[in-house]
Order: structure tokens, then sequence, then C-alpha cells
């Protein structure tokens, strides 16, 4: 067993024991009651769920392709959608999503793009992706503005702050290309910070490596000046994926029997934006136990407490423990195909 196999298997270890004792703390002297509730769902609202699910790697998988095309006309949209699944596997699994795209690097090297263009599709898919979920998130919090003003005021702070946090990552972004000043500082002064702290091994390798990326970063955007319809495609891509990643909690809520309506959509898919800009600041893979905490919390001063608990549940498996195991397979395949 390699390496990366016990890595892996350690982090999913320590996501699962996590999540058991965040679900034993939160369940109390119910979980009886939690478990009966989930006797409560029905096969149709499962299959919504699990759509919900693979919609939503769709959706990543094309923002892939839509940019991956640039460069490879025949870029297919089944290897976007294999990049996607295997990119949720080790973000999942890795603190703070640090993983995913290591692996989409190496992924997008055997599917025939240079490590130039590799790269290059991975900020900009980034920069894409954090823009509209910055926009969607602001969006979804003035849709249910009143309720979260009423209900949540001691809470919102953790929201703010992990909206500044996107939106820093975008600006970051914005000045290492623009800003010579702040280019300079990280190349400079960051590099050898990160490396006083230990965070980086090798300053010279990882200054190199980093210039490489920024310079091909940036010729792309001026190559890119008559691509402006990637953008567009590939920003049309995010919308849908943010709808079906929040929809999973109304699948499973209106499975356990909350009423299907067009105001419970809504504030499904506001507090779960919520969760998960909120969520942002647990460092632990896949932030477990904060995710698991902040669903109970939301969810719980709107909806039955008791089908709250059993949804959460459901939500963390179809959000997040789905995506591993179907993550592994695609990873699997991946594997075989390449020997």
């Amino acid at each position: 067993m390699n390496k990366n196999t016990l890595k892996l298997l350690r982090n999913t270890a320590l996501i699962l024991l996590v999540t058991i004792l965040a679900s034993a703390v939160l369940f109390g002297k119910d979980s009886k009651e939690v478990f009966q509730e989930l006797g409560s769902m029905d096969l149709p609202h499962i299959l919504l769920a699990f759509a919900c699910t693979m919609l939503w790697e769709l959706s990543s998988g094309l923002s892939l392709t839509v940019f991956s095309r640039v460069f490879k006309k025949d870029y297919r949209v089944s290897e976007g959608f294999l990049n996607a699944l295997v990119a949720s596997l080790f973000n999942n699994i890795t603190p703070s999503s640090s993983g995913g795209q290591v692996a989409q690097f190496m992924i997008f090297r055997k599917q025939g793009l240079k490590s130039d263009e590799s790269a290059a599709v991975l900020w900009l898919e980034f920069l894409v992706f954090q823009i509209v979920l910055c926009i969607g998130s602001i969006f979804f919090y003035l849709l249910r503005a009143d309720l979260f003003l009423r209900e949540f005021s001691a809470y919102n702070i953790f929201f703010f702050i992990g909206l500044l946090l996107h939106i820093g990552l975008i600006a970051g972004i914005f000045l290492l290309l623009r800003s010579k000043r702040f280019y300079d500082f990280i190349f400079g002064k960051g590099i050898l910070i990160g490396a006083k702290l230990h965070l980086i091994k090798d300053p010279d390798k990882t200054r190199e490596k980093l210039n490489r990326t920024v310079n091909s970063f940036q010729k792309l955007l001026h190559d890119l000046k008559d691509y402006k319809s990637s953008f567009f495609k590939a920003g049309l891509c995010v919308l849908p994926r943010l709808f079906f990643h929040y929809g999973i909690s109304f699948a499973v809520l209106t499975g356990l029997g909350i009423p299907f309506t067009l105001e419970n959509l809504v504030t499904c898919l506001s507090l779960s934006s919520f969760l998960n800009v909120a969520s942002a600041l647990v460092p632990l893979p896949g932030g477990s136990g904060g995710a698991e905490a902040f669903f109970v919390l939301l969810f719980g001063k709107v909806y039955d407490p008791l089908k709250v608990r059993a949804g959460m549940l459901l939500w963390r498996f179809f959000s997040f423990y789905l995506l591993i195991l179907v993550g592994v397979i695609a990873y699997g395949y991946y594997k075989i195909k390449e020997k």
C-alpha cells in the first residue's frame, strides 16, 4: 500500500470519526428518534438528492471542458466530468480542500494538455467559480435577509468572514497579475515568510514554479481576449453547479416531510449558501464537524429539529461521502485506463 493510499485512508477515517462524534453530540438523547425519522425518507427523494449530486459534478466538469477546449478542441465532456469527480475526492479528504487541483493537474497532463495549459485552466476555472460563488452568496443572502437578520444575528459574522476570504482570494489573484508591488512581495517576502514558518520547503523552487505559472496565466489572459465567450459559458456552468449543490438540502428535507414549496426551496438554497460560505472557516477536510453543526443550527431554527438532524445525515452523505465513493471509482478507472 503506497503513501498516497495510506494518506487517503487516514484522512477518510479522521473525517468519519469527526462526523460520528459531531452527530453524537448533536443528537444527544434523541438518537433513536432521529434514526426512526430516517426511515420515512422515500425513494423518489433519494433519487432526487442523488441527481442533484451528479448534476452538481457534471456542471463542474462542463466548466472545466469549456476552458480546456481553448487549448484542445477535441476535449470531451466525459473527460471534464472524470476530472471533476477526482478533484472532489481529493478536495474532500484534504484540509481546506487543498488536494483537488494537484490531482486535476495530473489528470489534465494525461488528457493531453501541456503543463502551462493545465495550470491556466485551473486558474481560470477557480477564478470564475470564486466570482460566481461570491455573487451567488450575496444574492441568496439578500433573498432571505429578513430571516438571517431576525434569526441568525449571532451567526452572520461567520458568513461575512467566509465571504471576505473568498473575495480576498479573487483580489489576490488580480493583484498578483496587475500590481508589481504585490507581485514582488509574494515572490520575495511572502515566500521567505512561508519558508521560516516551514510551510515552504524549497523557496527557490517554489518561486520558480509560481513565477512560471503566473507568467503563463498572464499570457493566457492576454490571449483570451478573443475568447470572452469562454468566460461567459464557464460562468453559466457554475450557476447550476451552485443550484444543484445547495438543492441537496431541499431534496432530503422534503423527503422527510417538509412541504415541497417554492418558499422552502428558496429558504433551503439560501441557508445552504450561508452554510457553504461559513464552513470554509473550518480547516478540517470537508469542514468536518463544523458543517454538521452549522446545518443543525441553521436549519433547526426554521424546520422541525428532529427532521433537520435526520436530514443532516442524508445531506452529509449526498454532498460529501457519496462524492468520496464516486471519486474513488473515477480515480480507479483513471488509473486502470492509464495502464
